[in-house]
């Protein structure tokens, strides 16, 4: 991720480099003076220069040396006589305007440049006037159309008579540094605008900087947090001084803290917040600021409160149903009930009444209202009650002795709160529980009411309950009655069954035929007899068995009383039979499975005109959908189009349905952009018709991307008068190939990135070997001289930084190709010959630190499918960081060993080991533990280690300990003769 902190190191690196390279330009500009001054003939122009000039002197531009350095210099410079024609230019010019490998010695800049801005021409005729034009920021548009910000420098050069023979131009590419400076400017944006509260306090404390949220949070604005502890804002002394200890301790270590706290705001009230607090370290790893992420908890903690109390009421509430389902008397029942709710609801005076007869009677009370006992209540009094009875919702009065309507019965009791419940049985009410609290100050709250209501709903549950248990004694009375009377229908029913037209039969519960009337016979081909032997299940075409015996099945278990069903039966013959199947269960007394009453109608007929109908249609509806296309009917003369359901489906995204719409409601849908072609080409169907026409546009629809349509049609039939009358055709949906056309073009685009990069990455680390290669030999020679103690100190660091800046640019270099796909020649090899070049390059390594690099390899390890040069690099690049991190006189352990169908290779080093923060981040490009980078390496060896263990179809990974060091486990899969 990329933080603040890196985009600010990254703007400073690149200054940083801006300005080395500044530095160059100027020394470049003293050199070029200096020739100059010592000899102005040496840059007065070649048809200026006398014969005698000739015979002394070689034009700048005839001398080689000159130009060479003109052209090598790592800056942007071009020198230009007073017609503006190219006398010498760099590389870096040439690859700053796009004009790589041209050869613009003698060529006029405004013919290269034919737009070129007019403030420009400008500031090349002041330059050739004589005066110096620099421009610390300006935007350039290469001939290819990529965009520079450049700082550039204008200078005249002088002849040999000291007449202005051209100018220099000088040219510096700040387009990174701009990018770098956007990306602050947003990120401190998003600080802004980010819904947390942040705040960053220096090392005591004390609030710097604060964000909008953290204002909304508090209610303290910025103005009075910054410069001001937290603790003086928004302590709540909900937490002692050891939960702080904790809290300072860790942030103090350096190290991230994470936890839950309670604060006060401006106004006083309470707030529970999620915070993060990370440490801020400076380059020498000292703390200098906090960085404090607040998220307000508060409902979410409400919330988890109000869940865990209404669970536990919950299962107190479960405890109760059973009671009361236990009970059967219904006078116990009802004083149970109202001494439940007197408890549970924190109500001293409760009482349940009934609706008998127009009035509310009163069945139970509790013991201090023996008042109560046969009251009864009509609609003349008790107003409260009869609310809640006809409105089905509870009626409330918070102080019910100052009601002007209040019952004079309750006078002695001295309520103030008062709430009456309605005892719901469905959109039946049964009665009303009536609460009341005779303490002041003390009303029924919302959740006193919806705790209520439940309460009475299961009073209502239970007073059913006691009902169904009444009704049912009386049932079974009334069943023997009823016995008789269907007696006399059964013998109605023989006759029906014998005689019927379609076939009937009685089939036990396991599915043999009991009873089949002529038309079953004439329909399977069985007798009765034979009948009488099997089961349907024997007869039932096997695909269709498993749906009837399910819902057989659904019918003994009780949960379907009877089902009607289309399937199919193996004739007698072996010819499928097609039948519609009703089938009703008949029980006992009981309730207990008798049989089952079957009717078969013989539909085979119908099935097959069905069938031939429905594969015929599938195979047309399977061709639309699956070549995602709808069909379309237009009545050209009432401008009425027709579409059938794929087009809801696939193209509106609307569940099936067709679709009737208007030419004007049908343009509501076509997408701003291509409105006007699409109406065009309408009009010439109407006036002009094409025999076919296709068209593509997009279309809006109820998803948020427009999707991409083919539609293709023709005119089916015209009218008397010879004019287009109808027009049909179908539409596609083409939005998936548009997308692929889409990506196509992305995908070349980032090709040629990468391709951009990669070129990039090979000039630079051009550039980089000749300035260092020029370095390191002025370093070899002032080796060779006597030099004091200071100067030989500074020579050696600079021959380290040179030799560090060397290998950087190897390691970009080879991180490069792995990056763009190098091919690997993966063949079977001998790890044993790597381990002997690895012995031979590290050899000076070790021995300069006194290390010992103990090997472990079995004399039979097998063969590795492997690129031995890539293997080798990373296997250097593991071994190079362990010798890194041991210590003067350590040792590091190799080994390998043959696991499975893989090779085991364990590199452990002897050094401090690695934090457990670090761990994840080890193999990120460029990463370094330390925020100063004073750590050995320059982060990427064991990225470009990764890179090819994984091409090789391995795996690598690192354990690490403070007590134990560092493992680096590697595996590779066996070569093919292993």
């Amino acid at each position: 991720m990329i933080t603040r902190d890196l985009l600010l190191q990254q703007l400073h690196e690149a200054e940083e480099q801006l300005a080395q390279q500044q530095a160059l330009v100027e020394t470049l500009k003293t050199r070029l003076n200096s020739i100059s001054s010592a000899d102005t003939s040496t840059l007065a122009p070649v048809g200026s220069v006398s014969e005698s000039s000739k015979t002394s002197h070689l034009s700048i531009f005839d001398n080689q040396y000159f130009n060479l350095i003109i052209r090598q210099v790592p800056i942007s410079i071009a020198m230009f006589d007073t017609h503006m024609n190219y006398l010498a230019v760099s590389e870096k010019w040439l690859e700053d305007c796009g004009l790589q490998g041209q050869n613009i010695i003698g060529q006029n800049h405004y013919d290269i440049f034919p737009d070129i801005r007019e403030d420009w021409k400008e500031a090349h005729r002041r330059g050739l006037n004589g005066e110096t034009i620099k421009q610390s920021e300006d935007r350039f548009e290469r001939p290819d159309g990529i965009g520079l910000w450049s700082k550039w420098e204008i200078k005249p050069w002088h002849d040999a008579q000291g007449n202005i023979g051209g100018i220099f131009i000088f040219g510096d590419d700040i387009s990174q540094l701009k990018q770098n400076e956007e990306l602050v400017l947003l990120q401190g944006a998003a600080l802004q605008a980010v819904a947390n509260a942040v705040v960053i306090t220096d090392r005591d404390g004390i609030i710097k900087w604060c964000n909008p949220a953290f204002s909304k949070l508090t209610g303290y604005s910025a103005e009075e947090a910054i410069g001001r502890n937290p603790r003086e804002l928004v302590k709540s002394d909900v937490h002692d001084s050891q939960f702080f200890k904790g809290l300072w301790d860790t942030i103090l270590a350096g190290k991230v803290w994470h936890g839950q706290l309670t604060n006060r705001r401006k106004d006083k009230t309470l707030y529970d917040e999620e915070q993060t607090i990370t440490p801020l370290q400076d380059e020498n790893g000292e703390i200098k600021h906090f960085i404090a992420v607040k998220e307000d908890i508060t409902l979410r903690k409400q919330g988890e409160s109000a869940l865990l109390d209404y669970t536990q009421y919950l299962e107190a509430m479960h405890q109760i149903v059973l009671d009361l389902l236990n009970r059967r008397e219904i006078d116990d029942l009802l004083q149970a009930s109202v001494e439940l709710a007197s408890v549970i609801l924190d109500a001293p005076f409760a009482e349940l009444l009934l609706e008998e007869n127009g009035e509310l009677v009163v069945h139970a009370f509790t013991m201090n209202q023996p008042f109560l006992k046969g009251d009864r209540v009509d609609r003349s009094n008790g107003l409260l009650s009869w609310q809640a009875f006809d409105s089905g919702k509870p009626a409330i009065i918070e102080d019910y002795s100052a009601w002007a309507k209040h019952r004079p019965i309750y006078d002695a009791a001295h309520l103030h709160s008062v709430a009456d419940l309605p005892i719901m049985a469905g959109r039946e009410c049964l009665g009303v529980l009536a609460l009341g609290r005779s303490a002041p100050n003390h009303p029924f709250t919302e959740r006193d009411i919806q705790k209520g209501m439940m309460f009475s709903q299961i009073v209502a549950v239970v007073l059913d309950n006691v009902k169904l248990y009444n009704n049912a004694l009386q049932e079974i009375a009334e069943r023997k009655k009823a016995q008789a009377e269907l007696s006399e229908s059964e013998n109605r029913f023989k006759g029906a069954f014998e005689y019927s037209p379609i076939g009937m039969a009685l089939v036990s519960p396991e599915g043999r035929w009991l009873k089949v009337n002529n038309s079953i016979t004439q329909i399977l081909g069985y007798s009765a007899e034979e009948l009488a032997y099997i089961d349907f299940q024997k007869i039932t075409y096997p695909e269709d068995l498993d749906l009837d015996i399910g819902l057989v099945n659904r019918a003994l278990r009780g949960e379907i009383d009877s089902y009607s069903i289309e399937k199919r039966y193996v004739h007698k013959d072996g010819h499928v039979v097609w039948a519609l199947l009703g089938v009703s269960l008949v029980r006992d007394e009981l309730q207990q499975p008798l049989y089952f009453i079957s009717q078969v109608e013989d539909i085979s007929q119908r099935k097959v005109s069905e069938l031939s109908l429905r594969e015929t249609n599938q195979r047309l509806q399977l061709v639309l959908e699956g070549a995602s296309l709808a069909t379309w009917d237009w009545n050209i003369n009432t401008d009425e189009i027709d579409f059938d359901q794929n087009w809801s489906n696939i193209l509106l995204d609307l569940p099936d349905t067709k679709l009737r719409l208007t030419l004007g409601s049908w343009r509501d849908l076509i997408h701003p952009l291509d409105d006007a072609r699409v109406v065009e080409t309408i009009n010439k169907q109407k006036l002009d018709p094409d025999p076919q026409f296709q068209l593509e546009f997009r279309l809006r629809t109820l998803s948020v991307h427009a999707r991409w349509i083919l539609v293709s049609g023709r005119v089916s039939s015209w009218d008397q008068d010879n004019k287009p009358a109808r027009a049909l055709g179908i539409i596609m949906d083409i939005t998936a190939r548009k997308k692929a056309e889409q990506q196509a073009f992305e995908l070349a685009l980032e090709k040629e990135r990468v391709m951009l990069l990669t070129q990039f990455i090979q000039d630079a680390s051009h550039e980089f070997r000749t300035p260092l290669t020029v370095i390191q030999s002025a370093l070899y020679i002032l080796n060779k001289m006597s030099l004091d103690e200071k100067s030989q100190r500074k020579i050696n660091q600079i021959d380290e930084q040179i030799v560090r800046i060397t290998e950087l640019v190897d390691r970009l270099v080879e991180m490069s190709a792995l990056d763009n796909g190098v091919a690997f020649d993966l063949r079977d090899t001998d790890f044993t010959y790597i381990l002997d070049l690895l012995n031979q390059r590290l050899r000076a390594k070790l021995e300069s630190r006194q290390q010992v690099l103990q090997v472990s390899v079995p004399l039979q390890l097998p063969l590795v499918k492997a690129d031995s040069e890539r293997l080798f690099a990373a296997l250097y690049h593991v071994l190079d960081n362990a010798i890194r991190y041991t210590v003067d006189g350590g040792i590091i352990h190799l080994s390998a060993e043959q696991e499975h169908d893989q090779v085991m290779i364990r590199v452990q080093d002897s050094g401090p080991g690695i934090p457990t923060d670090v761990l994840p981040h080890i193999f990120k490009r460029f990463y370094r533990s330390d925020i100063a980078h004073s750590s050995p390496g320059i982060g990427l060896g064991l990225p470009i280690a990764k890179a090819i263990i994984e091409r090789h179809g391995g795996t690598i990974e690192v354990l690490s300990t403070s007590e134990a060091g560092t493992c680096i486990q590697i595996q590779l899969p066996l070569g093919n003769n292993a």
